[in-house]
């Protein structure tokens, strides 16, 4: 069908490119929103800071003003009282400047007061205000006029009947608006909190918000939508304590060809669709996550392994079903691994091993399910720098090939033979096959440290090779899983060889070193 075996650069390209513009508009949408929080946040600040001082202000100076009126007027009253009570001309003069002074004082406050643009409320009760110190101004005046042309008794009379009251009048009228003024003030600081409170919640409706962006990104995987591997195992966390499921972790067969020969665009819309059905299938009670690639896994809670089981087939039905995408129909299977909790385990990182040894085994052996309580042998740690030590010990010739031969007892002599490899290990001692052998099968090491993977002429490890070349005539058997690893596998991996035929194996099947 004219499928590419390579993944064409435009394609990867425009891929690569999707992903990049969707991770860059999801962090953008997070850093603006972080951004819109901060600005409001401050600009709600310094809004709010400056219009309480200009409130606080504003209207203090009003009280102030209204405060002053009313201390001047006061003070020229008890100037006049005091030239009441003083009969000798010569000491009323200073008093009569100082009451003068005090009533111009009094007038300016109340010209300054209203001259301010409050409410038409507080305006009028303002200028009844300025009309009463107004009238007052005068009769202090007529009242020290009368102070040399009448009796002190009739002078003590206009005062009490006249000045007295109106002074009486614009006191409760100067301390009326001082009320209201405090009331404005009151209310507009009451506006101002509301405001605040506004704001505050704005802030607090976009750190939410951001904080749920955030975590989208940080929880979900953003191919599927599906939670990927930290929630998956802070759920799982948060799930267990004495409680019992079953963990299944799926891979999907073959994947990997059908991303390389259809490209990424492709496997990605693959994965779309087997996550989809696999959340279909699971339901909404249970947890359903990408872990990495072409790995899901599956939290099924108070699931026994017969439930287990039954899940399982469920989905790989599911998954067994055609998928067609831009015209090619593809079939898929999976291998799965089943964990129990807590038989196989009881925190997630055990059971994920655990069902990921399941899921290998399942792929082996070319079965769909595996559960981890039928995986006894897992990698001993002291494998883990197998790989490194046996490259050195294929440089230093620390591996030794033993012959075991064959008798063909038809022809009375020995056709073949069979080689076994050990290992000469300077601390260990001489290893054998058993311990080596199949870790080298996994890791891919098996090609190095075999005929068949050796450049021809290599004769390291097998010196039957060269009887071989020398026409002894002792045929080496080959293992076929030795065969099909070779590239073009069968015949054509013997032919890749070279002259030395590749009829050796190294078999991992021996438990005792031959003799001699």
């Amino acid at each position: 069908r004219g499928i590419p075996g390579k993944l064409k650069p435009q394609t990867m390209t425009i891929h690569f490119a999707s992903i990049r513009a969707r991770l860059i508009l999801a962090f953008s949408v997070l850093l603006g929103l972080l951004f819109a929080v901060a600005a409001v946040s401050l600009q709600r600040l310094e809004g709010l800071t400056n219009t309480t001082q200009e409130i606080v202000n504003y209207q203090a100076r009003h009280v102030f003003i209204a405060q002053s009126m009313n201390q001047h007027a006061q003070a020229a009253a008890m100037k006049l009282l005091q030239l009441l009570h003083t009969p000798a001309r010569d000491n009323r003069v200073p008093l009569y400047l100082a009451m003068d002074e005090e009533m111009a004082a009094s007038g300016l406050a109340a010209n300054a007061l209203a001259q301010t643009g409050l409410a038409p409320d507080n305006q009028s009760a303002i200028e009844r205000v300025t009309d009463l110190q107004q009238r007052y101004a005068a009769l202090p005046q007529e009242t020290v006029e009368l102070i040399s042309l009448a009796t002190p008794a009739s002078v003590r009379s206009h005062f009490e009947d006249w000045t007295q009251k109106v002074l009486t009048t614009l006191l409760f009228e100067s301390r009326a608006v001082e009320g209201k003024l405090q009331q404005a003030m009151q209310s507009e600081l009451e506006q101002l909190r509301e405001s605040a409170a506004r704001a505050r919640s704005l802030v607090i409706l976009l750190a939410i918000i951001a904080l749920l962006v955030g975590t989208g990104l940080a929880y979900v995987d953003p191919l599927t939508d599906l939670p990927n591997r930290t929630r998956f195992m802070e759920v799982f966390d948060a799930h267990v304590s004495n409680a019992s499921g079953a963990l299944i972790l799926l891979n999907i067969d073959r994947f990997a060809p059908i991303n390389n020969a259809l490209g990424l665009k492709v496997g990605d819309r693959l994965l779309c669709k087997v996550a989809m059905r696999i959340k279909d299938v699971a339901g909404e009670s249970n947890l359903v996550a990408r872990l990495w690639g072409d790995k899901f896994a599956l939290l099924l809670k108070g699931a026994d392994r017969a439930s287990a089981a039954a899940m399982v087939q469920q989905i790989l039905s599911a998954l067994r079903a055609p998928v067609t995408i831009e015209g090619q129909r593809l079939d898929i299977d999976a291998s799965v691994g089943v964990a129990l909790y807590p038989q196989d385990g009881a925190d997630v990182t055990t059971l994920l091993r655990r069902a990921d040894l399941a899921m290998t085994a399942a792929k082996q052996r070319q079965d769909s399910v595996a559960f981890g309580s039928e995986i006894s042998d897992e990698p001993a740690h002291a494998q883990l720098s197998l790989i490194g030590e046996m490259r050195e010990a294929l440089v230093q010739g620390d591996f030794v090939v033993y012959y075991q031969p064959k008798l063909n007892l038809k022809q009375n002599k020995i056709t073949a033979a069979e080689a076994l490899i050990y290992w000469r290990h300077p601390v260990r001692g001489m290893i054998a096959p058993m311990h080596f052998i199949p870790f080298a099968e996994q890791t891919g090491f098996i090609l190095e440290i075999t005929p068949l993977g050796a450049a021809p002429g290599d004769r390291r490890c097998c010196p039957m090779a060269a009887r071989r070349d020398g026409g002894g005539g002792v045929g080496q058997p080959v293992h076929p899983q030795f065969i099909e690893s070779q590239p073009g596998g069968g015949d054509s991996g013997l032919a890749g060889a070279g002259r030395f035929v590749g009829r050796a194996a190294l078999s991992g099947n021996h438990r005792k070193r031959p003799d001699g």
